[in-house]
């Protein structure tokens, strides 16, 4: 379950003590159910820069991290308090980027929340925005919810924001905009409205999610076969209803089935570092036949790139068809693409693979975004 910063501060500089008590209140009443509840929370930066009282979200990454390091203590000290009045200990779990790209350190992170559970802690997820850069942040706490339901293997998220669920338009700015309750497969439709979508509250500026970041968050995990529920946290008992199944915000069903893990790792949590571009015969041997890609069907390399990394499937004319992790790295590739896999130690002088990325660690993309498992023999 994510809360956002607006839910938190009731759209000030501070935290607001009514609504952190009603998330929490509404946390312990799931876990009554026996359900076990991991919580990533936003705030930090917006009560921190209330704390520092500075007159605006800071624009440089030192502000940004000081104000990150003050807020996160407030926030702390204050689930601390809460769950305490419910006799529930919780645990602060920071992450970065970096952890969730390495597949040991993305392994471990899902075992210590485990663990956590196993002792009957309640997890306080955040990004470490005290000591991340732009350039290793995973940049948002809607992205980093998605990718913590993927780790645990969720039976579902929640997000909880400032918004009663996805609209056909703005309800703010067109009268007879309705409600969307149910969504089985986000469109591209859907993310242009969601883009569209300016905050509510003026002071919004304070956290980094808006609906578009919540719509994709969304993607990614009912493509994990995760569902997901969108709704306003500032309605009471909010998280109970949605338990339920009560008809109140937006339910995004799963698109696919579960996915393995590393699976799930490669397509959501990795960020491609180029692309190969296969022939017509490589992309149906791949997409359709649940094969490996071979070098005989590469026709190019693009961008700089590492055995181990991440990479795009693209077809000839740009379309994305899948990504997986290289046995080779973008130079190896250029010499032996094209070539039969018994050339491969003769132009290179050695042999790490026959297989330029082997079909466990590929997974194909539809529309661009929407990756699913291949097909196996």
């Amino acid at each position: 379950m994510k809360v956002g910063t607006t839910t938190l501060t009731n759209g000030t500089r501070a935290l607001d003590s009514e609504r952190a008590e009603s998330i929490v209140r509404q946390v312990v009443e799931a876990r009554a159910r026996g359900i076990e509840v991991v919580l990533i929370t936003s705030g930090a930066i917006g009560v921190g820069v209330g704390r520092l009282d500075l007159p605006r979200r800071p624009t440089t990454i030192g502000s940004l991290q000081a104000a990150a390091s003050v807020g996160q203590n407030i926030l702390m000290h204050a689930y601390e308090t809460l769950f305490r009045g419910f006799d529930t200990p919780v645990g602060q779990v920071l992450v970065t980027a970096g952890d969730l790209a390495d597949r040991k350190r993305y392994v471990n992170f899902g075992n210590a929340l485990n663990a956590l559970f196993e002792h009957g802690v309640v997890p306080v997820v955040n990004e470490n925005d005290s000591v991340s850069v732009d350039e290793i942040r995973v940049g948002d706490n809607d992205t980093l919810a998605a990718h913590v339901a993927n780790a645990i293997e969720a039976d579902l998220l929640i997000l909880l924001t400032d918004t009663d669920g996805v609209y056909t338009a703005d309800p703010h700015a067109v009268a007879d905009a309705a409600r969307i309750p149910f969504v089985e497969g986000v469109t591209p439709e859907m993310l242009d409205i969601a883009a569209e979508r300016p905050p509510r509250h003026a002071s919004a500026d304070l956290g980094t999610g808006r609906l578009a970041t919540k719509v994709r968050a969304a993607e990614i995990v009912t493509a994990s076969g995760i569902p997901m529920a969108l709704a306003n946290g500032a309605r009471e008992g909010v998280v109970g209803e949605i338990l339920d199944g009560v008809d109140i915000g937006t339910f995004f069903a799963p698109t696919a089935p579960r996915a393995a893990s590393r699976k799930r790792w490669i397509a959501h949590t990795l960020s491609p570092k180029g692309a190969i571009v296969a022939d017509a015969g490589a992309f149906r041997a791949v997409r359709h036949g649940g094969k490996s890609l071979l070098p005989a069907g590469i026709k190019d390399v693009v961008g700089t790139f590492a055995f181990g990394d991440a990479v795009r499937c693209v077809t000839e004319d740009g379309a994305e068809f899948a990504r997986g992790l290289v046995n080779y790295g973008a130079d190896e590739i250029a010499r032996i693409q094209g070539r039969r896999t018994d050339a491969i130690r003769h132009v290179l002088g050695y042999h790490y693979a026959d297989e330029v990325i082997h079909r466990d660690n590929l997974v194909l993309v539809e529309n661009g975004a929407c990756v699913r498992d291949a097909p196996q023999d």
